[in-house]
């Protein structure tokens, strides 16, 4: 069963109006998945520093602090693996308790026609393009947080994929499904629903520079666009997978320059 955006389902007195979880709910639930999603990072942290000092008995904190920093990439990488490990079940969990759709429905994991993928992908360009001639007309640096993951990996090829896979797959599944089928289908409506998830999907990089971190949101407000006008989350997978495949190509260029 297939539901568009922000449709309303007549039900029974007393029932709910539409078949997601309300503004307040999808907040909730959306926080618990974060803090998920920081635990998943923590483990991985912890799994690493254990093993670290389980061979090296002697050391101290100051020299198992420099092994997670000199491994960071590598670390990420679990983590971005055990996010999804961890994240997406909580989600479906999530989905299961309002007994409406099933999880595929909820999310809006529906196909998409190749013609469409080639419009979003040449948006994709020309705001690509457009932030990146920014970057370089007021001289902006590559975060250099970026550059230091993509160097600290053991296995890049892992790496790769849990950026270009793993990575969207979690952030796409929380904000631009779940959160963003709350958010559009409540009183705030879908336009809202695409600022606060870009805002969302932006506040989990305060890592990154201001400039960067304006890109991500302005990247959000492009995905979120995408997921209201095509109702398809697949669709934005595939963008936020691109633009991840582009960013690796970035950090490859700039570490070997």
């Amino acid at each position: 069963m297939e539901i568009p955006e922000g449709s309303i389902i007549p039900e029974k007195a007393g029932a709910a109006k539409t078949p997601f979880w309300g503004f307040w709910a999808t907040t909730g639930f959306g926080l618990l998945v974060i803090v998920a999603s920081f635990i998943a990072q923590g483990l991985a942290i912890l799994v690493f520093l254990l093993n670290y000092l389980s061979s090296h008995r002697s050391a101290g904190l100051s020299a198992a602090m420099n092994y997670v920093e000199s491994n960071l990439g590598t670390i990420t990488t679990a983590a971005l693996i055990l996010e999804v490990v961890i994240c997406i079940p909580l989600i479906a969990a999530f989905v299961r308790l309002r007994r409406s759709l099933s999880f595929k429905d909820y999310l809006g994991l529906r196909g998409f026609k190749v013609k469409t993928l080639l419009f979003w992908l040449g948006v994709n360009f020309v705001y690509l393009a457009v932030s990146e001639g920014i970057r370089y007309a007021f001289k902006i640096p590559q975060g250099q947080s970026d550059v230091a993951l993509y160097s600290t990996t053991r296995y890049l090829p892992l790496f790769f994929v849990a950026i270009v896979v793993f990575a969207p797959a979690f952030e796409e599944v929380l904000f631009r499904g779940f959160m963003f089928q709350g958010y559009s289908s409540s009183r705030i409506g879908p336009v809202f629903a695409i600022i606060i998830t870009a805002a969302w999907w932006a506040s989990l990089h305060v890592s990154a520079g201001a400039y960067d971190l304006a890109v991500i949101f302005a990247s959000g407000l492009v995905l979120g666009l995408a997921r209201w006008k095509t109702g398809s989350l697949l669709l934005t997978f595939a963008m936020h997978a691109f633009w991840n495949v582009l960013a690796f190509i970035t950090l490859a260029a700039a570490t070997t320059a």
